[in-house]
């Protein structure tokens, strides 16, 4: 209906106050969020997304790991790039943090940069930089901008405009099949004109406008066996997936809730981690790594569905994480500051959010309920995911690349396995109520 009345936003401004229904109940639960983010464990996230450059220092550890893509993912081992010297580029244009209204976090970061203008930059950090062989950090922040201005997807473009330089480095394309303009890698020019055209709809954008796996079948020449997508989706760049991730993406819509998995996040935590407990890196990993073996006990009944290679039960820890996003979308909190992300010492579960709701509005919001109305409205998602999948006409196709063994890198040697994703596929259908063949609810769900 938006579309069709040329209709790019609503504003709603709200003018008159708000009025808590159970002020000390609700106090009771701020003071335990308050004591656990600023005195129990809750404090080391709050500190590492909020500390130095936010959010985005995560990726320099996803980096030092051997962990984040260089390139089109054929390697996974990004180059010296003088960290010193982007720490003093960082720390000389960071101004400040920024994020959502009280929120002790503020893991957002304000940048100024001299003939750039400054803006608003939260993770993005290995698009226009890592994904297409850049080493500076202004043409980046150029980049960044440029996306956010059109409201384009940053990775998504970094990502589509990386498969073109691929492209073009392997002779399946030339320069003539792109305006006249070379896709040569780290080269600003050829970002800014792929960003310029697919916003623009001009020239060979057109035919980007629908993603990889269109474009790749106009354009033929193999050009399909280089795309890396999941469902015309860019993986997550920091952490291409490997395991039980594939099976939750060939899920369409689901990996759009759950863009980095526990896998992921867990790897650029370990190194923040350890001084901050006085530990090694190996004892910062144990330790980690046996607080979110708890918590998915406590959660599935497996201590090991958290992991890649967990795969009888990924799709439960899946479905875990998906509500506990939900309960706090539905609530207005912080997904970041929730069971999101219990291998990051956060906490906030449905329940919290469900006494919290409660003690906001008078109503008698259960457990039970928060999670039965954060399960219909999935179904619904997943059901129009579908509508649109069928609109558009996409169609499936695996990631070539990440089928044959990692070149390099911390998981160097590790492939998908198609079977087992698959595997994991089927049981979050068989959990969540939907069909595998159509991939629609069930009748008996809705």
């Amino acid at each position: 209906m938006m579309g069709s009345k040329n209709l790019k936003a609503v504003a709603v401004r709200g003018t008159k106050g708000l009025k808590i229904a159970d002020p000390e109940e609700f106090m009771v639960l701020w003071r335990q969020f308050y004591e656990y983010y600023t005195k129990g464990e809750g404090r080391y996230f709050i500190a590492s997304i909020s500390e130095g450059t936010g959010v985005g220092a995560t990726m320099d550890y996803y980096r030092d790991r051997d962990l984040a893509v260089w390139g089109n993912y054929d390697s996974f081992v990004v180059p010296p790039l003088k960290k010193d010297e982007q720490m003093e580029s960082f720390e000389k244009y960071l101004v400040g943090g920024m994020g959502c209204s009280f929120c002790p976090a503020q893991c957002h970061q304000m940048y100024d940069v001299d003939g750039v203008r400054g803006g608003i930059h939260c993770g993005g950090y290995a698009g226009f930089h890592w994904v297409v062989k850049n080493k500076d950090l202004k043409v980046w922040w150029r980049l960044n901008q440029l996306c956010q201005r059109y409201g384009m997807d940053l990775y998504s473009t970094a990502g589509m405009t990386a498969w073109l330089m691929d492209l073009y480095e392997n002779g399946i394309i030339t320069a003539a099949d792109t305006d006249g303009v070379p896709m040569e890698w780290g080269s600003e020019e050829a970002c800014r004109t792929v960003i310029e055209k697919i916003a623009r709809k001009e020239g060979f954008g057109e035919l980007l406008v629908d993603g990889i796996v269109p474009a790749a079948h106009r354009i033929g020449r193999s050009s399909i066996q280089r795309a890396v997508q999941f469902r015309n989706q860019i993986p997550f760049p920091g952490f291409a997936p490997i395991g039980g991730t594939v099976g939750l993406q060939l899920m369409g819509g689901t990996s759009e809730v759950w863009v980095h998995p526990t896998a992921a996040d867990i790897h650029s935590f370990y190194a923040w981690l350890a001084p901050r407990l006085g530990v090694s890196e190996q004892e910062a990993e144990n330790i980690v790594n046996e607080k979110a073996s708890d918590f998915a006990e406590r959660t599935t009944g497996d201590r090991d569905s958290w992991r890649e290679d967990g795969w009888e039960h990924y799709a439960d820890y899946g479905i875990v994480n998906e509500t506990a996003i939900s309960a706090c979308d539905i609530s207005g909190h912080c997904d970041w500051l929730s069971d999101r992300c219990p291998h990051l010492y956060a906490w906030w579960s449905p329940e919290e959010n469900a006494q919290a709701i409660s003690a906001a509005t008078g109503t008698n919001c259960t457990t039970e309920m928060l999670v039965d109305a954060h399960r219909r409205r999935r179904l619904l998602e997943l059901a129009y995911h579908q509508l649109c999948v069928r609109a558009f006409g996409e169609q499936e196709e695996i990631a070539l690349k990440m089928l044959v063994p990692r070149p390099d890198g911390h998981f160097k040697g590790a492939t998908i396995d198609i079977e087992k994703a698959l595997q994991v596929l089927s049981r979050y259908c068989e959990l969540m109520g939907v069909d595998p063949a159509t991939k629609l609810p069930l009748r008996s769900e809705l």
